[in-house]
Protein backbone atom coordinates (compact mmCIF):
# COMPACT_ATOMS: atom_id res chain seq x y z
CA UNK A 1 0.00 0.00 0.00
CA UNK A 2 1.17 3.63 -0.95
CA UNK A 3 -0.50 5.64 2.12
CA UNK A 4 1.86 5.75 5.46
CA UNK A 5 0.74 6.69 8.55
CA UNK A 6 1.85 10.10 9.37
CA UNK A 7 2.51 12.56 12.11
CA UNK A 8 5.36 14.83 11.42
CA UNK A 9 6.78 15.86 8.04
CA UNK A 10 9.41 13.14 8.32
CA UNK A 11 7.25 10.27 8.45
CA UNK A 12 6.10 11.47 4.27
CA UNK A 13 7.70 9.42 1.85
CA UNK A 14 8.12 11.56 -0.98
CA UNK A 15 7.54 8.46 -3.43
CA UNK A 16 4.08 8.36 -2.33
CA UNK A 17 1.31 7.52 -3.40
CA UNK A 18 2.66 5.37 -6.54
CA UNK A 19 0.64 6.07 -9.61
CA UNK A 20 0.26 2.21 -11.24
CA UNK A 21 -0.86 0.36 -8.03
CA UNK A 22 -2.57 2.90 -5.51
CA UNK A 23 -6.53 3.83 -5.95
CA UNK A 24 -7.69 7.43 -6.76
CA UNK A 25 -9.80 7.18 -3.62
CA UNK A 26 -6.86 7.10 -1.21
CA UNK A 27 -5.50 10.80 -2.81
CA UNK A 28 -7.59 12.29 -0.31
CA UNK A 29 -5.66 10.88 2.18
CA UNK A 30 -2.46 11.73 0.94
CA UNK A 31 -3.37 15.11 1.07
CA UNK A 32 -4.85 14.77 4.89
CA UNK A 33 -1.72 13.35 6.02
CA UNK A 34 0.82 16.54 4.31
CA UNK A 35 -1.82 18.77 6.27
CA UNK A 36 -1.26 17.15 9.52
CA UNK A 37 2.33 17.06 9.41
CA UNK A 38 2.52 20.50 8.66
CA UNK A 39 0.24 21.71 11.77
CA UNK A 40 1.98 19.66 13.91
CA UNK A 41 5.43 20.51 13.02
CA UNK A 42 4.08 24.25 12.62
CA UNK A 43 1.62 25.08 15.13
CA UNK A 44 2.36 28.30 16.37
CA UNK A 45 2.49 30.10 12.31
CA UNK A 46 -0.87 32.35 12.08
CA UNK A 47 0.40 33.97 9.26
CA UNK A 48 2.59 34.13 5.97
CA UNK A 49 6.11 33.76 6.49
CA UNK A 50 8.56 36.20 4.04
CA UNK A 51 12.20 34.48 5.07
CA UNK A 52 14.54 33.25 2.68
CA UNK A 53 16.29 30.27 2.75
CA UNK A 54 19.38 31.90 3.10
CA UNK A 55 17.82 33.74 6.17
CA UNK A 56 15.69 30.50 7.46
CA UNK A 57 19.74 28.69 7.16
CA UNK A 58 21.33 30.81 9.59
CA UNK A 59 19.59 29.52 12.46
CA UNK A 60 20.98 25.37 11.13
CA UNK A 61 22.31 24.76 14.15
CA UNK A 62 21.51 27.07 16.89
CA UNK A 63 20.17 25.90 19.77
CA UNK A 64 19.45 29.22 21.78
CA UNK A 65 16.05 29.25 23.63
CA UNK A 66 14.09 32.04 23.22
CA UNK A 67 15.34 34.17 26.31
CA UNK A 68 18.47 33.61 24.88
CA UNK A 69 17.86 34.82 21.69
CA UNK A 70 16.19 37.82 23.21
CA UNK A 71 19.36 38.90 25.11
CA UNK A 72 21.88 38.48 22.11
CA UNK A 73 23.43 41.84 21.48
CA UNK A 74 22.95 43.45 17.75
CA UNK A 75 25.08 45.32 15.22
CA UNK A 76 22.32 48.00 14.54
CA UNK A 77 21.17 49.03 18.28
CA UNK A 78 22.64 50.17 21.15
CA UNK A 79 23.57 47.06 23.44
CA UNK A 80 23.82 47.00 26.83
CA UNK A 81 25.97 44.78 28.43
CA UNK A 82 24.92 43.40 32.20
CA UNK A 83 27.81 40.87 32.67
CA UNK A 84 31.33 40.20 32.42
CA UNK A 85 32.39 39.98 28.26
CA UNK A 86 35.19 37.53 27.12
CA UNK A 87 36.80 37.73 23.95
CA UNK A 88 39.52 34.90 23.18
CA UNK A 89 41.11 34.46 19.84
CA UNK A 90 44.73 34.20 18.50
CA UNK A 91 47.71 36.91 19.14
CA UNK A 92 47.58 40.55 17.11
CA UNK A 93 43.26 40.28 17.04
CA UNK A 94 42.14 39.29 20.38
CA UNK A 95 40.54 43.31 20.02
CA UNK A 96 37.72 45.04 20.58
CA UNK A 97 36.99 47.60 17.98
CA UNK A 98 34.71 50.85 18.25
CA UNK A 99 34.28 52.09 14.94
CA UNK A 100 33.19 55.98 13.90
CA UNK A 101 32.77 57.81 10.99
CA UNK A 102 36.51 59.47 11.27
CA UNK A 103 38.57 57.01 13.68
CA UNK A 104 38.27 53.72 15.33
CA UNK A 105 39.47 52.79 19.14
CA UNK A 106 41.15 49.59 19.38
CA UNK A 107 41.28 47.58 22.69
CA UNK A 108 43.68 44.17 22.38
CA UNK A 109 43.50 42.11 24.91
CA UNK A 110 47.11 40.86 23.74
CA UNK A 111 49.91 42.20 20.87
CA UNK A 112 53.16 40.21 20.81
CA UNK A 113 55.26 43.61 19.87
CA UNK A 114 53.96 44.84 23.18
CA UNK A 115 53.82 41.56 25.22
CA UNK A 116 50.32 42.83 26.64
CA UNK A 117 47.50 44.11 26.27
CA UNK A 118 47.25 48.20 25.24
CA UNK A 119 44.97 50.68 23.75
CA UNK A 120 44.59 52.23 20.47
CA UNK A 121 43.29 55.35 18.57
CA UNK A 122 43.18 54.71 14.83
CA UNK A 123 41.98 56.90 11.86
CA UNK A 124 38.75 55.34 9.65
CA UNK A 125 41.38 53.49 7.49
CA UNK A 126 42.79 51.93 10.66
CA UNK A 127 46.67 53.16 9.23
CA UNK A 128 47.70 55.96 11.37
CA UNK A 129 47.35 56.86 15.01
CA UNK A 130 45.03 59.73 16.27
CA UNK A 131 45.55 61.20 19.93
CA UNK A 132 43.61 59.67 23.07
CA UNK A 133 41.99 61.71 25.11
CA UNK A 134 40.17 60.34 28.81
CA UNK A 135 38.04 62.47 30.83
CA UNK A 136 37.53 61.42 34.08
CA UNK A 137 37.33 63.17 38.07
CA UNK A 138 39.90 60.53 38.97
CA UNK A 139 42.04 57.97 36.56
CA UNK A 140 44.26 55.69 38.35
CA UNK A 141 46.92 53.10 36.80
CA UNK A 142 48.51 50.51 38.56
CA UNK A 143 50.85 47.93 37.53
CA UNK A 144 53.56 46.04 39.58
CA UNK A 145 56.42 46.64 37.29
CA UNK A 146 56.18 50.36 36.66
CA UNK A 147 54.30 52.60 34.31
CA UNK A 148 55.24 54.47 31.13
CA UNK A 149 54.25 57.42 29.29
CA UNK A 150 55.80 57.76 25.88
CA UNK A 151 58.04 55.73 26.99
CA UNK A 152 59.41 57.44 30.43
CA UNK A 153 58.99 55.48 33.77
CA UNK A 154 56.08 57.91 35.72
CA UNK A 155 58.81 57.46 38.70
CA UNK A 156 61.09 60.00 36.39
CA UNK A 157 58.01 62.78 36.85
CA UNK A 158 57.86 65.72 38.98
CA UNK A 159 55.13 65.22 41.64
CA UNK A 160 53.35 68.19 42.89
CA UNK A 161 53.15 67.12 46.48
CA UNK A 162 56.93 66.14 47.43
CA UNK A 163 60.23 67.97 47.09
CA UNK A 164 61.17 66.73 43.43
CA UNK A 165 65.32 66.48 42.32
CA UNK A 166 65.99 67.01 38.85
CA UNK A 167 69.08 65.37 37.32
CA UNK A 168 68.97 67.15 33.74
CA UNK A 169 68.35 70.35 32.37
CA UNK A 170 64.85 71.36 32.54
CA UNK A 171 63.76 73.88 29.30
CA UNK A 172 59.97 75.21 30.61
CA UNK A 173 58.03 77.02 27.94
CA UNK A 174 54.72 79.13 28.61
CA UNK A 175 52.29 81.68 26.14
CA UNK A 176 54.32 84.76 25.14
CA UNK A 177 51.07 86.69 26.39
CA UNK A 178 48.93 87.22 29.41
CA UNK A 179 49.86 85.93 33.16
CA UNK A 180 51.12 82.27 31.86
CA UNK A 181 54.20 80.97 33.82
CA UNK A 182 56.43 78.55 33.20
CA UNK A 183 57.09 77.46 36.85
CA UNK A 184 54.66 78.85 39.36
CA UNK A 185 55.45 78.25 43.00
CA UNK A 186 53.17 78.67 45.55
CA UNK A 187 54.27 78.71 49.46
CA UNK A 188 55.07 80.42 52.68
CA UNK A 189 58.11 81.37 51.53
CA UNK A 190 58.28 79.56 47.95
CA UNK A 191 61.97 79.04 46.45
CA UNK A 192 64.32 76.96 44.16
CA UNK A 193 67.63 74.84 45.03
CA UNK A 194 70.46 74.35 42.66
CA UNK A 195 72.96 71.87 43.22
CA UNK A 196 75.68 71.56 41.58
CA UNK A 197 77.14 68.02 42.24
CA UNK A 198 80.69 67.26 42.31
CA UNK A 199 81.97 70.09 43.75
CA UNK A 200 83.49 71.01 46.94
CA UNK A 201 81.68 70.74 50.73
CA UNK A 202 80.09 73.96 50.66
CA UNK A 203 80.37 75.18 47.99
CA UNK A 204 77.82 73.32 45.71
CA UNK A 205 74.42 75.02 47.19
CA UNK A 206 72.63 77.82 45.86
CA UNK A 207 68.96 79.10 46.52
CA UNK A 208 66.52 81.64 45.01
CA UNK A 209 63.45 82.40 47.33
CA UNK A 210 61.08 84.73 48.54
CA UNK A 211 61.13 86.17 52.24
CA UNK A 212 58.45 88.51 53.17
CA UNK A 213 58.73 91.48 50.73
CA UNK A 214 62.11 90.29 49.61
CA UNK A 215 63.38 88.38 46.62
CA UNK A 216 66.80 86.81 46.99
CA UNK A 217 69.64 84.88 46.01
CA UNK A 218 71.97 83.15 48.87
CA UNK A 219 74.57 80.71 48.91
CA UNK A 220 73.59 77.57 51.13
CA UNK A 221 75.74 74.91 53.11
CA UNK A 222 75.58 71.48 52.72
CA UNK A 223 73.59 70.92 55.56
CA UNK A 224 70.81 73.32 54.23
CA UNK A 225 71.88 76.46 56.70
CA UNK A 226 72.08 79.97 54.92
CA UNK A 227 75.40 81.05 53.55
CA UNK A 228 76.16 84.86 52.06
CA UNK A 229 73.76 87.27 49.93
CA UNK A 230 74.23 87.00 46.52
CA UNK A 231 70.96 89.75 45.37
CA UNK A 232 68.67 91.26 47.51
CA UNK A 233 65.49 93.11 46.40
CA UNK A 234 62.86 94.53 48.13
CA UNK A 235 59.74 95.79 46.65
CA UNK A 236 56.67 98.12 48.41
CA UNK A 237 53.97 97.33 46.56
CA UNK A 238 54.50 96.08 42.63
CA UNK A 239 57.45 99.02 42.71
CA UNK A 240 61.21 97.60 43.51
CA UNK A 241 62.32 99.91 46.58
CA UNK A 242 66.18 98.15 47.21
CA UNK A 243 68.09 96.40 45.53
CA UNK A 244 71.74 95.15 46.53
CA UNK A 245 74.38 93.35 45.12
CA UNK A 246 77.32 91.99 47.24
CA UNK A 247 80.35 90.13 46.20
CA UNK A 248 84.11 90.33 46.88
CA UNK A 249 84.34 91.71 43.83
CA UNK A 250 81.33 93.07 41.24
CA UNK A 251 81.77 93.91 37.28
CA UNK A 252 79.22 95.62 35.40
CA UNK A 253 79.75 94.73 31.84
CA UNK A 254 83.12 93.80 32.31
CA UNK A 255 83.67 96.91 34.76
CA UNK A 256 84.88 96.16 37.87
CA UNK A 257 81.95 98.27 40.44
CA UNK A 258 84.84 100.23 42.11
CA UNK A 259 85.89 101.44 38.72
CA UNK A 260 82.70 103.74 38.74
CA UNK A 261 82.26 107.15 40.32
CA UNK A 262 80.27 107.36 43.54
CA UNK A 263 77.63 110.67 44.64
CA UNK A 264 78.51 110.36 48.33
CA UNK A 265 82.11 110.09 48.36
CA UNK A 266 85.48 111.92 46.72
CA UNK A 267 85.82 110.35 43.28
CA UNK A 268 89.76 110.39 41.28
CA UNK A 269 89.40 109.99 37.40
CA UNK A 270 92.54 108.46 35.94
CA UNK A 271 91.65 108.62 32.55
CA UNK A 272 91.33 111.63 30.04
CA UNK A 273 89.01 113.28 28.83
CA UNK A 274 86.03 112.74 30.86
CA UNK A 275 82.91 113.65 28.48
CA UNK A 276 79.57 114.66 29.42
CA UNK A 277 77.19 114.47 26.39
CA UNK A 278 73.87 115.73 25.98
CA UNK A 279 71.38 118.39 25.12
CA UNK A 280 72.24 120.87 27.31
CA UNK A 281 75.26 118.80 29.22
CA UNK A 282 76.29 120.26 32.58
CA UNK A 283 78.78 119.57 35.85
CA UNK A 284 77.01 121.07 38.68
CA UNK A 285 79.12 121.36 41.87
CA UNK A 286 76.61 122.55 45.06
CA UNK A 287 78.38 122.53 48.30
CA UNK A 288 76.81 120.57 51.27
CA UNK A 289 74.73 123.18 52.45
CA UNK A 290 73.27 123.59 48.97
CA UNK A 291 73.45 127.67 48.67
CA UNK A 292 76.70 128.05 46.32
CA UNK A 293 75.82 126.13 42.54
CA UNK A 294 78.67 126.08 40.20
CA UNK A 295 78.05 124.92 36.45
CA UNK A 296 80.64 123.89 33.87
CA UNK A 297 78.09 123.08 30.84
CA UNK A 298 78.00 123.33 26.74
CA UNK A 299 74.78 124.17 25.72
CA UNK A 300 71.74 126.17 26.99
CA UNK A 301 70.35 129.54 27.32
CA UNK A 302 74.36 130.62 25.62
CA UNK A 303 74.33 128.66 23.22
CA UNK A 304 77.64 127.83 23.99
CA UNK A 305 80.21 126.61 26.93
CA UNK A 306 80.25 128.61 29.95
CA UNK A 307 81.18 128.41 33.67
CA UNK A 308 80.04 130.35 36.73
CA UNK A 309 77.81 130.34 39.65
CA UNK A 310 74.08 129.95 38.95
CA UNK A 311 73.35 131.37 42.16
CA UNK A 312 74.66 135.14 44.06
CA UNK A 313 78.35 134.40 44.47
CA UNK A 314 81.38 135.22 42.91
CA UNK A 315 83.76 133.29 40.47
CA UNK A 316 87.23 133.07 41.01
CA UNK A 317 89.87 131.03 38.70
CA UNK A 318 93.38 129.69 40.69
CA UNK A 319 96.13 128.62 39.99
CA UNK A 320 98.84 127.30 42.56
CA UNK A 321 96.32 127.63 45.17
CA UNK A 322 95.21 131.17 44.78
CA UNK A 323 92.76 133.40 43.19
CA UNK A 324 94.72 134.73 40.47
CA UNK A 325 91.32 136.26 38.68
CA UNK A 326 87.34 136.87 40.49
CA UNK A 327 84.24 137.87 38.78
CA UNK A 328 82.22 139.07 41.54
CA UNK A 329 78.42 138.68 42.05
CA UNK A 330 77.41 142.40 40.02
CA UNK A 331 79.90 141.61 37.26
CA UNK A 332 82.89 143.11 37.85
CA UNK A 333 86.30 141.78 37.03
CA UNK A 334 89.23 141.79 39.03
CA UNK A 335 92.72 140.56 37.91
CA UNK A 336 93.91 139.91 41.37
CA UNK A 337 98.00 139.08 40.51
CA UNK A 338 100.12 138.88 37.78
CA UNK A 339 100.22 140.18 34.35
CA UNK A 340 96.95 139.99 32.10
CA UNK A 341 97.76 139.16 28.32
CA UNK A 342 95.74 139.65 25.91
CA UNK A 343 96.64 137.65 22.46
CA UNK A 344 94.24 139.44 20.50
CA UNK A 345 92.37 142.48 20.74
CA UNK A 346 90.53 143.48 24.16
CA UNK A 347 87.32 145.43 23.84
CA UNK A 348 86.02 147.30 26.44
CA UNK A 349 82.57 148.12 26.35
CA UNK A 350 82.56 150.72 29.54
CA UNK A 351 85.33 152.42 31.31
CA UNK A 352 88.52 150.00 32.03
CA UNK A 353 90.34 151.15 35.33
CA UNK A 354 94.35 150.16 35.80
CA UNK A 355 95.53 150.19 39.13
CA UNK A 356 98.90 150.00 37.86
CA UNK A 357 100.37 150.43 34.40
CA UNK A 358 98.97 149.62 31.54
CA UNK A 359 101.32 147.53 29.23
CA UNK A 360 101.66 145.66 26.44
CA UNK A 361 103.97 143.57 25.47
CA UNK A 362 103.13 143.05 22.10
CA UNK A 363 105.77 144.36 19.81
CA UNK A 364 107.13 143.42 15.88
CA UNK A 365 110.57 144.37 14.64
CA UNK A 366 109.95 144.49 10.71
CA UNK A 367 112.03 144.51 8.18
CA UNK A 368 113.89 147.89 7.12
CA UNK A 369 111.54 150.47 5.20
CA UNK A 370 111.58 150.93 1.38
CA UNK A 371 110.45 154.47 0.02
CA UNK A 372 106.78 153.85 0.24
CA UNK A 373 104.83 151.29 1.95
CA UNK A 374 100.71 151.22 0.77
CA UNK A 375 98.33 149.13 2.98
CA UNK A 376 101.09 148.32 5.39
CA UNK A 377 100.81 145.01 6.68
CA UNK A 378 104.12 143.27 7.74
CA UNK A 379 104.55 139.73 9.50
CA UNK A 380 102.34 140.40 12.73
CA UNK A 381 100.56 143.60 12.29
CA UNK A 382 97.00 142.11 12.49
CA UNK A 383 98.09 141.55 16.89
CA UNK A 384 100.80 144.18 17.55
CA UNK A 385 100.50 146.99 19.28
CA UNK A 386 104.23 148.62 18.95
CA UNK A 387 105.93 148.96 15.33
CA UNK A 388 109.88 149.11 15.47
CA UNK A 389 110.66 150.88 12.61
CA UNK A 390 114.07 151.25 10.62
CA UNK A 391 113.51 154.24 7.82
CA UNK A 392 116.51 152.74 6.51
CA UNK A 393 118.44 156.09 5.28
CA UNK A 394 115.15 156.95 3.38
CA UNK A 395 113.74 160.90 3.45
CA UNK A 396 110.96 160.45 4.32
CA UNK A 397 110.08 156.43 4.09
CA UNK A 398 106.82 157.15 3.60
CA UNK A 399 103.38 154.77 4.89
CA UNK A 400 100.49 155.74 3.35
CA UNK A 401 98.33 152.99 5.11
CA UNK A 402 97.86 150.66 7.59
CA UNK A 403 95.98 147.77 7.60
CA UNK A 404 93.81 145.69 10.25
CA UNK A 405 92.33 148.62 11.86
CA UNK A 406 89.88 147.39 14.80
CA UNK A 407 87.36 150.16 15.89
CA UNK A 408 89.66 151.17 19.61
CA UNK A 409 92.52 149.44 18.23
CA UNK A 410 96.07 151.61 19.59
CA UNK A 411 99.22 150.95 17.92
CA UNK A 412 102.52 152.95 18.59
CA UNK A 413 105.14 153.37 15.59
CA UNK A 414 108.38 153.92 16.83
CA UNK A 415 111.51 154.99 15.22
CA UNK A 416 114.32 153.08 16.39
CA UNK A 417 117.28 154.82 18.05
CA UNK A 418 120.55 154.97 15.57
CA UNK A 419 118.75 154.71 12.49
CA UNK A 420 118.85 157.19 9.85
CA UNK A 421 116.43 158.87 7.74
CA UNK A 422 112.82 159.57 8.55
CA UNK A 423 109.35 158.14 8.25
CA UNK A 424 106.18 160.14 7.24
CA UNK A 425 102.57 159.23 7.89
CA UNK A 426 101.18 160.65 4.50
CA UNK A 427 97.45 161.91 5.55
CA UNK A 428 94.71 160.45 3.06
CA UNK A 429 96.56 158.89 0.39
CA UNK A 430 94.91 157.38 -2.41
CA UNK A 431 97.88 154.81 -3.03
CA UNK A 432 96.50 152.74 0.12
CA UNK A 433 92.77 151.51 0.39
CA UNK A 434 90.12 154.42 1.89
CA UNK A 435 90.06 152.28 5.36
CA UNK A 436 93.56 151.98 5.85
CA UNK A 437 93.90 155.44 5.50
CA UNK A 438 95.36 158.18 8.38
CA UNK A 439 93.15 160.59 9.16
CA UNK A 440 93.77 164.38 8.09
CA UNK A 441 93.36 165.81 11.63
CA UNK A 442 95.77 168.20 12.16
CA UNK A 443 98.00 170.82 10.55
CA UNK A 444 101.41 170.01 9.52
CA UNK A 445 102.81 166.16 8.79
CA UNK A 446 103.25 163.12 10.74
CA UNK A 447 106.58 162.48 10.44
CA UNK A 448 109.21 160.52 12.88
CA UNK A 449 112.78 162.26 12.93
CA UNK A 450 115.55 162.32 14.78
CA UNK A 451 114.21 164.49 17.38
CA UNK A 452 110.40 163.18 17.44
CA UNK A 453 110.79 159.24 17.96
CA UNK A 454 107.21 157.68 18.31
CA UNK A 455 103.50 158.47 17.46
CA UNK A 456 100.47 156.75 18.67
CA UNK A 457 97.44 156.26 16.55
CA UNK A 458 93.76 154.99 17.59
CA UNK A 459 91.64 153.46 14.97
CA UNK A 460 87.98 155.28 14.54
CA UNK A 461 85.43 152.73 13.07
CA UNK A 462 82.92 154.98 11.85
CA UNK A 463 84.94 156.98 10.08
CA UNK A 464 87.39 154.04 8.82
CA UNK A 465 90.52 156.04 9.69
CA UNK A 466 93.62 155.38 11.81
CA UNK A 467 93.71 158.88 14.40
CA UNK A 468 96.77 160.47 15.83
CA UNK A 469 96.65 160.79 19.60
CA UNK A 470 98.07 164.17 20.23
CA UNK A 471 99.37 166.71 17.82
CA UNK A 472 102.63 167.00 16.16
CA UNK A 473 104.49 169.09 13.28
Amino acid sequence: MGLEAVTHISDLVITNPVGATDPKSQGDDHIRNIKKALRTDFPNITGPVTSTQAELNILDGVTLTAAQINDAARLSVANLFTAVQTITTGDNVAQLTAVGTTGRLKIHGYHSSFGGAFIQVRNAADNANLPLNITSSTLALDATSGITLNGVNATDFARLSQVNTFAARNDFTASSTGNDFSIDIRAAAPGLLYVATGQAADTKNWRQWVSGTSWQIQTETDAGGAGSDVIVATRSGTTVSTLALSATAITLNGVAASDFARKSQANTFTATPQTISAANAAYVATDTGGTITTNFASGGGTGGGYAGTATNHPFDLFTNGTSRYSISNGGNHDFKSGTAVFGGAATANSSLTAAAAFMTSNAITPPGLSASQNDYAPTGHATASIFRLDPNGNTPAAITGLAGGVNGRRVMFIRLNGTTGTIQFTKESASSAAANRFQDCAAGSYTLTTGFLAIEFVYDGTAQRWVPLGGFT
